[in-house]
């Protein structure tokens, strides 16, 4: 009997082993994809601020992933898995004056965190500036600068 009774509490503590180790091990692989996905959505941000700067575009203008792949050369040797968060969601590069964004939202959260910003805004706090991953100079977008 007590042989009985000392195997099942030695699978009841085997089993709450099992099920902590899993907690926690499910925990550090979702901090790791959200670290992936922030770091890429900065990557993604800063592509965004240097086509806008080379192309002389202001707050507003679209780009396909296409015209910000050749910013990504040296990581993943400019083809990385452009629209695929590693948590499985999806980014979107947004338009100039806009952060990109992951579908998912934890993500997101802590992408706009990290960067200090509020969740892309349309306009500064008196409504009359918009900002958001670059605000270019409307010299610069006019292309009188030269």
């Amino acid at each position: 009997m007590k042989k009985k009774l000392l195997i099942k509490v030695g699978a009841v503590v085997i089993g709450a082993v099992v099920i902590v180790a899993t907690v926690l091990w499910i925990r550090k692989h979702e901090a790791a994809a959200t670290a992936s996905c922030v770091m890429m959505l900065r990557q993604i941000d800063g592509a965004k601020q240097q086509w806008a700067i080379e192309n002389h575009k202001g707050n507003g203008a679209q780009m396909t992933w296409d015209d910000i792949r050749s910013f990504f050369k040296g990581l993943w040797n400019g083809e990385p898995p452009w629209d695929e968060c590693p948590g499985g969601g999806h980014y979107t590069i947004g338009p100039i004056g806009r952060l990109p964004s992951c579908s998912i939202k934890k993500h997101q959260a802590a992408f706009e965190a990290e960067i200090g910003r509020p969740p892309n805004p349309q306009h500064a706090a008196d409504g009359s500036q918009p900002f958001g991953s670059v605000t270019v100079p409307t010299t610069l977008a006019a292309g009188s600068h030269r």
